[in-house]
């Protein structure tokens, strides 16, 4: 199945092609991979990147409906081509159904995001001891001081 994209934030149709049927889709009868959706990019009308795609953000593209609903889905049915999808990607492309079968787009945090996360959790879990310090008490006098308070409070 080719899909042609022009618009990632367009509506079904307008942005990219959408299947639409008025009857049932049973999927049962498809085997692992037995639909491959090659991605075709224009911008607008010529092969390109498409102008409105931004790789860092998540998407999810309305691809097929059906008015007696969609039946033996499984994502591992379909595989998804991105040869001629023209425009930078750092993510990755799955497909799924709830009501309607989307293509979907995850991008992949860029690896300053998981540092930051993780001095963060760093640096959280050092704020009483650093506190401590920046008051100029040691750690050995800081515990004496938490072991004398939990005395007095058994008290």
């Amino acid at each position: 199945m080719n899909l042609p994209m022009r618009d990632a934030d367009a509506a079904p149709g307008s942005g990219w092609m959408m299947f639409q049927y008025d009857t049932a889709v049973d999927l049962s009868s498809m085997s692992t991979g037995a639909c491959t959706i090659s991605l075709y990019t224009y911008d607008p009308i010529l092969p390109g990147a498409l102008a409105t795609f931004d790789a860092a953000l998540p998407y999810a593209w309305t691809i097929i409906t059906a008015t007696g609903g969609i039946s033996g889905f499984a994502s591992n049915q379909f595989v998804v081509n991105t040869t001629h999808f023209l425009s930078p990607i750092t993510g990755s492309f799955a497909v799924a159904c709830n009501t309607a079968i989307t293509l979907q787009y995850t991008p992949v945090p860029e690896p300053i995001a998981w540092i930051l996360a993780a001095l963060g959790a760093m640096a959280l879990r050092r704020v009483p001891l650093l506190s401590f310090r920046l008051l100029g008490v040691p750690p050995a006098a800081h515990a004496r001081q938490l072991k004398s308070r939990r005395a007095m409070q058994s008290l």
